[in-house]
């Protein structure tokens, strides 16, 4: 039985009562299948997961039907309804990677139950969610600000959940690779060759969504300094 949970940037009490209803019940459903998802995937391959890699994945989703319009679970489930290939062509058309046929499955079956859930059912799987994930690191990486200063943005811009705790560990990663600085940085992910730089060092690479929004956020700064923002 897949577990249902909730999630969001701030404490319950800040929600108006629209966006628990448009936002938090499509992230409910959103999580709730990539717990089932990452269990298996790393069951399958002898390893074991973090937390972290939950939130990972399921952000990169979250951020990928946003950025398609898909607002809400409602949204979210019409566009599963009849047939996988209209959410994956929608995937493709935006230059992101297709999902399996089994997580479209997970998906449509938990964006029809979560919007058709009360409120009180969101607030229940909200906190039971927050309570999963733990609170956010209060440590900040006092090291290499420029480039935390970017993935902090890319953070707030893709609505990332435990946004200290994520990027501190985007920008160690970085670091640890070798890119210290925004020059490197931008060639980096200018190449495409960012990934190839963190897997020599022993590292697992970033997600696709998430280079993507490193992207956005070193052309948003350059068209800032250049005046034309």
């Amino acid at each position: 039985m897949i577990t249902m949970i909730d999630i969001a940037d701030e404490p319950i009490g800040h929600f108006s009562e629209r966006t628990l209803c448009v936002t938090c019940d499509k992230v409910t459903a959103v999580y709730a299948v990539v717990v089932v998802v990452i269990n298996k995937k790393f069951k399958a391959s002898n390893r074991v997961h973090t937390i972290n890699n939950i939130i990972e994945y399921a952000d990169a989703l979250v951020c990928k039907f946003n950025n398609l319009g898909l607002a809400s679970a409602r949204e979210l489930y019409l566009a599963l309804e009849n047939c996988p290939n209209r959410i994956n062509n929608m995937l493709a058309e935006a230059g992101y990677s297709k999902l399996h046929l089994s997580t479209i499955n997970l998906l449509r079956k938990e964006s029809f139950r979560t919007s058709n859930c009360t409120e009180r059912q969101s607030i229940r799987w909200y906190n039971d969610t927050i309570t999963m994930i733990g609170d956010d690191d209060n440590v900040n990486i006092t090291d290499f600000p420029e480039i935390r200063a970017v993935i902090k943005d890319t953070a707030t811009s893709q609505g990332r959940h435990v946004p200290i705790r994520w990027v501190n560990n985007v920008t160690a990663k970085l670091a640890s690779s070798g890119i210290t600085s925004i020059s490197k940085l931008r060639d980096a992910v200018n190449t495409g060759t960012i990934n190839t730089i963190i897997a020599r060092k022993g590292k697992p690479g970033l997600n696709k969504i998430t280079i993507s929004g490193i992207q956005s956020t070193l052309e948003l700064s350059q068209d800032f300094r250049q005046g034309r923002s």
